[in-house]
């Protein structure tokens, strides 16, 4: 019998939110059981809101994996602490070469997760790894289904109370009756971001065309890109930069009629909250993390996969007809 299940899955926020629905079919299969993620620290207060996940640690690090530093006796001490603790041990956070052999350790009585065609694995139950030709989160629902956990690959992000009532604090100002549009012009690896002055020249087409009101939503981290972008318009802007959690970004996007983002975080709480987004991709791959209703999200590919060759004018008309439709879904809703 399955009673305590650990999850690995040590990354950002779109990796979270793409896995999302795997973790939820998991709490299905097996609701009697207690989930223990492990993760990065910043996602402990963010799960309070999920009820597939009873229990947080945090990722001691391990050798190759490169989003904490590793330290030999750090880890040690971590797997001495939970081995023999858990039923099932599942290996979300990649391919496998590398973090295996922490799940592995973890001593479970069954441990999944995807290797290498051809790589043996410390696993009990290694799959070969499919590729990075399907999407993300098609991908760990096809990995959970090997211990019975079927799904539905849409992710939820439910919303607090009082993030609600901040968004509707923080857009106070705006009027509901003109269109509202959220542009995210940060992204944490730089070759994803388009440049600033481009996402400026799209506030003041979306101002001057459609009388558009224009939100300008980011981390503390996405400062410097959301000045530049504050600075080179013309149009009036909210800049909400480092004025958000998560789940208060998620309410302020669900008062806007789109969001216009680069391949970040923020479009997979647009996904996750049915939130219409136009999401610029390159060099990452749109068959792999663009959200998967085409009615309501666009992702559109730069060419040669560089967003520097990206102009205005290829973005525009998705924009402009993504916006036209969204408003008529309001006025009819």
């Amino acid at each position: 019998m399955i009673r305590r299940i650990a999850v690995l899955r040590a990354l950002f926020l779109g990796d979270f939110i793409c896995a999302q629905p795997a973790l939820r079919a998991l709490k299905t299969r097996f609701p009697s059981a207690e989930i223990t993620l492990i993760g990065l620290p910043w996602i402990e207060p963010f799960l309070r809101r999920y009820p597939c996940i009873d229990h947080f640690l945090p990722f001691p690090g391990c050798q190759g994996v490169a989003e904490v530093p590793f330290r030999p006796d750090v880890t040690r001490a971590f797997l001495d602490a939970q081995r023999g603790k858990f039923d099932l041990a599942i290996q979300m956070h990649g391919s496998g070469p590398a973090s295996n052999d922490l799940v592995a350790g973890l001593g479970a009585r069954v441990s999944l997760g995807y290797t290498p065609p051809g790589v043996p694995s410390p696993l009990s139950r290694p799959v070969p790894y499919p590729g990075d030709h399907i999407h993300e989160a098609r991908k760990w629902l096809q990995l959970v289904a090997h211990v019975g956990a079927p799904g539905t690959p849409q992710p939820d992000l439910p919303v607090l109370a009082e993030e609600e009532e901040t968004a509707r604090e923080l857009l106070a100002s705006l009027d509901p009756k003109r269109p509202i549009v959220a542009i995210h012009a940060g992204a944490r690896d730089p070759a994803r971001r388009w440049p600033p002055e481009r996402f400026a020249a799209l506030a003041d087409q979306l101002w001057d065309m459609r009388d558009a009101q224009v939100v300008l939503t980011g981390t503390k981290d996405d400062a410097e890109s959301v000045a530049l972008v504050r600075r080179a318009c013309r149009a009036p802007i909210v800049d909400l930069c480092g004025k958000t959690s998560i789940g208060e970004l998620a309410a302020v996007l669900d008062r806007v009629d789109l969001l216009v983002t680069n391949d970040s975080g923020p479009s997979h709480v647009a996904w996750a909250r049915g939130v219409p987004s136009v999401v610029l991709f390159g060099p990452t791959n749109p068959l792999r993390w663009a959200p998967l209703n085409e009615r309501l999200h666009r992702a559109i590919l730069a060419p040669e996969h560089d967003l520097q060759k990206l102009f205005l004018r290829n973005v525009w008309p998705t924009v402009d007809t993504m916006l036209a439709h969204a408003r008529a879904r309001r006025s009819a809703a």
